[in-house]
């Protein structure tokens, strides 16, 4: 509100300015009826400003379904007024066909203040905990007689495949890359993400031409296949890719989140708080538009916030830095160690060779966001007396347990089920450690055997076994994944 100067043309240093009389009197009385007028001026205002409702600016695509569209039908329009009743506000749209530029055209030039899909940790974006993990699927006709649950079943090599992709280039979303590492480009279709905009529900046109015949295997993000296939007029079969990654850098199972503008620290943090408290409700949706779940069964965790991962970065820079990883996995192998773990949402993970704590903090980087722990055996005492010494510095004690003695007969005390089991110690002990432990190891869970070039009896272990499913990562210093397929 404007202001004006008022000013007293007396003189202010003249003799009738003295400190008594009713000249003063007056004017304190006009100054008090002066401040009084203020204070409800500045009251009303208050008042005024605090009845003022609350606005919840959302992002989102007008035909977009199973996540958006401009009659409030998709998961996304669900979620949007779940949060905004929790937070007391009013709903509003800024609505935008996400294409390439998307987060630039709306949070970007701030014309709206939340996407309410966006991949956990992107980059370009500030995103709260996940509310759920979600995988690419095979979808195809219940008539045809098909079984296909990997990349590597012969059934893709001679059925026409239809697969999501981004660009004209066929390679640039995951199942586009694993296929074509396979060779497997011939009878490949590609369906734009983007799909025809002229029509309602663009996405859907993949999951349509299972139904009509025009492919015979889909390839598709979940939650997509998960609403659109039961209403096709043919029964469809949704089946998870697996296992959920084709290498450590080519995961096929994501987290979810909400996204704000970098730097919007308070409206994260109330989403968050939505996230805690209607996690039932979220479920339920999810449940509703038929969201295939990854890693556990029910909703991912709310991890911990970006100061504990940091801390433990830090901790991790610093061993490193000071030459205390004694033996440890290099860096990028720590970091595969983390991205498999929380691809399975891995609730136990079992480390045999814990040497300092170097590899077991990668796993806690991991087991903050799913809510496990990590069980790792050292047979030296003063590695195991460093390595909790580390866990600690780093915040992430009450994760791991470390078991001192010979892991070979240590193990015997575990029980099942284990998610993530690591091998990284004796090397002429890797095979009895595989005996040991496999049959702890739950079906879809991962066993995972560092310096594999170094033994050889071990890789023809698990090659061997029709149970198992291995691949070995090269990067790094050796990684054997192998997936435990029943």
């Amino acid at each position: 509100m404007a202001s004006r100067k008022i000013t007293d043309s007396s003189d202010p240093t003249g003799p009738d300015r003295s400190v008594t009389g009713p000249g003063r009197v007056h004017a304190t009385q006009a100054l008090a009826v002066i401040l009084l007028a203020a204070a409800t001026l500045s009251a009303t205002f208050a008042a005024r400003e605090l009845r003022r409702p609350r606005h919840l600016r959302v992002c989102a695509d007008p035909n977009n379904l199973p996540f958006s569209n401009d009659r409030g039908e998709g998961l996304e329009n669900a979620m949007a007024r779940l949060v905004a009743r929790d937070l007391g506000a009013d709903l509003d749209y800024d609505w935008r066909a996400q294409r390439r530029g998307f987060v630039r055209d709306t949070l970007g030039a701030r014309t709206c203040d939340v996407m309410m899909g966006a991949p956990t940790r992107f980059e370009r974006v500030s995103t709260t905990a996940p509310y759920y993990r979600s995988t690419y699927v095979f979808v195809y006709r219940k008539d045809r007689g098909l079984d296909v649950r990997s990349f590597d079943d012969p059934a893709l090599r001679r059925v026409r495949v239809g697969v999501q992709v981004i660009g004209d280039d066929y390679t640039n979303t995951p199942p586009a890359h694993a296929l074509s590492r396979r060779g497997i480009v011939g009878n490949v279709v590609g369906y734009t993400v983007y799909g025809d905009y002229a029509q309602p529900d663009p996405p859907a046109r993949i999951i349509d031409a299972v139904a009509k015949g025009d492919i015979d295997v889909a390839i598709a993000w979940g939650p997509l296949a998960g609403y659109f296939a039961p209403r096709q007029a043919v029964p469809l079969a949704v089946v998870p890719v697996s296992p959920p990654f084709d290498s450590p850098d080519l995961p096929f199972v994501f987290d979810i989140s909400m996204a704000v503008r970098r730097g919007d620290d308070g409206l994260r943090r109330e989403l968050d708080g939505v996230i805690q408290r209607r996690r039932g409700e979220i479920d339920a949706l999810l449940r509703e538009f038929g969201v295939p779940r990854a890693g556990v069964a029910d909703a991912a965790p709310v991890p911990a916030g970006p100061d504990a991962e940091k801390q433990v970065l830090s901790v991790l820079a610093e061993m490193r830095a000071q030459g205390r990883t004694y033996l440890s996995v290099p860096p990028e192998d720590g970091r595969a160690l983390r991205l498999l773990t929380e691809a399975v949402g891995a609730k136990t993970v079992v480390e045999i060779g814990t040497s300092t704590g170097y590899s077991g903090l990668w796993f806690c980087l991991a087991l903050q966001r799913t809510g496990g722990k990590l069980i790792t055996f050292e047979i030296d005492p003063g590695r195991a007396a460093a390595a909790r010494k580390n866990f600690q510095q780093a915040g992430v004690a009450g994760l791991a347990t470390v078991v001192e003695g010979d892991a070979h007969e240590k193990v015997a005390a575990l029980r099942g089920p284990v998610d993530v089991v690591f091998i990284d110690a004796d090397k002429e002990g890797y095979v009895d450690y595989l005996r040991k432990l496999l049959p702890l190891v739950r079906p879809g869970g991962l066993i995972l055997a560092h310096n594999v070039g170094m033994v050889a009896e071990y890789v023809k272990e698990v090659t061997a076994n029709p149970d198992l499913e291995t691949i070995i990562y090269r990067e790094g210093a050796g990684l054997a994944v192998t997936l435990k397929k029943r």
